[in-house]
């Protein structure tokens, strides 16, 4: 650095810490500062080798600032970009546990009104054939009838409790499955901003 820039910068440093220090109000430090700098800006001429140099270092900042900016929203964009492509990877596979859970459900409906279906027709059967071949057993037949019933009512809520259980699977896999996804939004978005940072540096 030359020694006029140390001499701006000393200058500078001087006011700035003058300002800080004063006892006067910041009104009437601003008053004073606006007086001072229209009495010295009259006799300043500044050379033209340092207004170019000047000129030079804005526009160099000025492009630096650009690029990094620009860096900066490329590396957005593409992580973004990198982002919704795992979204839409994993988004069949949530499609595919949802749907895999309502087969489930049908299934287990289908099994449940099957097996109802059939020991009502087998407590029928015992019914009719206690009926026929022994009259006096009709009440122990009934009683039977009753048993079988509540069977196939427990069969029915064991069903609900497993189709309740197969959607807790499928909501807890796509919860994990978003967890995921977040989590690497996360780390690319870090990455991101560790690139952006370096390149500041």
């Amino acid at each position: 650095m030359g020694k006029f820039a140390t001499f701006l910068i000393g200058g500078v440093v001087g006011i700035a810490a003058g300002l800080l220090l004063s006892p006067r109000s910041g009104a009437e430090n601003r008053a004073m500062l606006n007086e001072v700098i229209n009495e010295k800006s009259a006799n300043i001429t500044i050379p033209p080798a340092v207004q170019e140099k000047a000129d030079q270092f804005a526009t160099a900042a000025a492009t630096t600032s650009t690029k990094a900016i620009n860096t900066v929203i490329d590396k957005g964009q593409e992580v973004y970009r990198g982002a919704s492509a795992k979204v839409q990877s994993v988004a069949p596979v949530a499609n595919q546990v949802f749907e895999s859970g309502d087969d489930l459900r049908e299934k287990i409906d289908a099994a449940r009104e099957r097996i109802a279906t059939q020991v009502a027709k087998n407590a029928e059967a015992v019914h009719d054939a206690a009926v026929d071949k022994i009259p006096g057993a009709v009440d122990a037949v009934s009683g039977a009838t009753q048993t079988a019933k509540e069977a196939a009512t427990n069969a029915k809520e064991a069903a609900v409790t497993a189709a309740t259980a197969a959607k807790d699977a499928a909501t807890n896999a796509v919860s994990s499955v978003a967890q995921k996804v977040s989590k690497s939004q996360d780390e690319a978005q870090e990455v991101a901003q560790d690139e952006a940072k370096s390149e500041e540096e």
